[in-house]
């Protein structure tokens, strides 16, 4: 009987621990969801010179209620891409709120400004 006890002994902080352990992670991840730690708040995009913000906002075509996760990053940086006037795209996740999107822009052969309206001309590569 006592050499059960002794086992026991040995193994009861090592649980005891363990269960501390898991309840702080539950309370964590629940305090998390309930503020809405991860929800998307803001998003940057840097290097558009020629191609206006709300163009490439309207391509990625994201929702607001979504958290920062539910993104698929690959679908996103395509989707910028798409737009005939940038060359590449890298689109990333800064925490806890920002989606962040670098692009590298076309360089215009020529460049028309009328009124509010921006007309670009490219050189295409021919492969």
């Amino acid at each position: 009987m006592r050499k059960y006890l002794r086992k026991y002994k040995n193994y009861t902080p090592t649980i005891l621990n363990s269960i501390i352990l898991m309840i702080v992670l539950y309370c964590s991840l629940f305090y998390v969801e309930h503020i809405n730690l991860f929800a998307r708040n803001n998003v940057v995009v840097l290097g558009n010179a020629y191609v206006q913000e709300n163009t490439i906002l309207d391509a990625i075509n994201i929702n607001e209620e979504g958290s920062i996760f539910s993104y698929d990053l690959g679908i996103l940086q395509k989707n910028v891409e798409s737009i005939e006037f940038i060359k590449s795209a890298k689109v990333s996740i800064i925490l806890p709120s920002t989606l962040m999107i670098q692009i590298l822009e076309r360089s215009p052969v020529v460049l028309v400004l009328l009124d509010a309206n921006i007309f670009l001309m490219m050189n295409r590569p021919h492969y």
